[in-house]
C-alpha cells in the first residue's frame, strides 16, 4: 500500500541581501505593471537567478535548508512574496532589484499588492488544502496576502508569528521571544536559533530535522517550551546554589577562627553549611 506524503506550504518574504546585485537594478517604480516587469527581466537576462537562490539574508538562507530537508518526508510547496514581483514559486526566474514592502503604510502595501496579483494567487493557491502553512513572514507581509479567510482556506494548521486580531481558527500565531536570547535552547534545539531577524528560519529549520508525518508545529512548539521551562527551572536551582556558595564563603571567611566560640555559630550559617556538606560530599 502506497502512502501520500503531507503536504506542506511555506511562504517566505523577500530579503534585501542577494545573491546577485547590479548598479543600474529597477526600484518599485520601476516594478508597477506587468509590463515593466517582463521588460525588467529581458533587460537583466543574463542576470536571471532562481527565486530559492536569490535571497541570501540568515531567514532565507535558513528556509531554503529547511525546505530541502522537509522534501524528503513531505510534499513541500516553497513560495516567496515579492514586493517587486508579487508571490513567486522558489523556481521562478527573477532579476536583481529593490523594492520591499516593509515601512509601508498598510493601504500602501494593500495598493501594491493588488498591482502585483498577490491576493488573487493566494486564492489560485487555496485551491489545494495543505496540511500544514508556515508564514515565515512579518505583519506587512501578511497584509499583502490579503483576506484573512483566504489564507485560512490554504490548509489545516496556519502558522503565523505576530499580533492580529481576529486570526481564524486555523491560525497559530507564536513569538519567536519565546525562544530568541535565552542560554537555555542551546541543548534543546539542533540548530542556534540565533537573533530575531532570522529566528523565523531557523526554528523553522529545527521543526524540519525533528519532523515526522502527522506531527504539528503546534505540539512541537509547545514540547519545546516545556524543555524551556524545565531549563529555566535548572538555571534557577543553580543560581540558588551559587549564591548559597558564595554566602558560605563569605561567612567562613569573614570570621576569624576562635576555639572558644566557634560552637556559637549563626543558625543561618549552620543551614547553609550543612547543606553545602550534603550537596558536596
Amino acid at each position: 500500500m502506497r502512502f501520500l506524503k503531507p503536504s506542506i506550504l511555506v511562504i517566505n518574504s523577500c530579503g534585501k541581501k542577494k545573491s546577485i546585485q547590479h548598479e543600474e537594478q529597477p526600484t518599485c517604480k520601476d516594478l508597477e505593471t506587468k509590463d515593466q516587469r517582463e521588460r525588467v527581466k529581458e533587460k537583466f537576462s543574463s542576470l536571471l537567478t532562481e527565486a530559492g537562490e536569490l535571497y541570501t539574508g540568515g531567514q532565507a538562507v535558513a528556509i531554503k535548508k529547511a525546505v530541502n530537508v522537509l522534501s524528503s518526508k513531505a510534499e513541500v510547496d516553497y513560495y516567496i512574496i515579492s514586493a517587486g514581483f508579487g508571490l513567486v514559486s522558489e523556481n521562478e526566474l527573477l532579476p536583481p532589484y529593490e523594492c520591499s514592502f516593509s515601512g509601508l503604510s498598510k493601504k500602501a502595501i494593500k495598493e501594491r499588492a493588488e498591482k502585483l496579483a498577490i491576493p488573487e494567487s493566494i486564492r489560485h493557491l487555496s485551491k489545494k488544502t495543505y496540511d500544514l502553512v508556515y508564514l515565515s513572514l512579518g505583519e506587512d507581509y501578511l497584509v499583502s496576502l490579503g483576506n484573512l479567510k483566504d489564507i485560512a482556506n490554504l490548509g489545516q494548521e496556519i502558522v503565523f508569528f505576530g499580533k492580529v486580531k481576529d486570526l481564524p481558527s486555523n491560525f497559530h500565531s507564536f513569538s519567536t521571544y519565546d525562544f530568541v536570547g535565552k542560554k537555555t535552547t542551546k541543548p534543546i534545539f539542533k540548530k542556534p536559533i540565533g537573533a530575531t531577524v532570522v529566528a523565523k528560519g531557523t526554528i523553522f529549520l529545527n521543526f524540519a530535522i525533528e519532523y515526522v508525518p502527522g506531527l504539528s508545529f503546534k505540539e512541537w512548539w509547545n514540547e519545546k517550551l516545556v524543555l524551556v521551562e524545565k531549563y529555566l527551572t535548572t538555571e534557577k536551582k543553580d543560581t540558588t546554589s551559587k549564591s548559597e556558595k558564595s554566602s558560605l564563603s563569605k561567612s567562613i571567611h569573614g570570621i576569624r577562627y576562635d576555639r572558644k566560640t566557634d560552637y556559637l555559630l549563626d543558625k543561618s550559617l549552620v543551614s547553609i553549611i550543612s547543606s553545602f556538606v550534603k550537596r558536596e560530599f
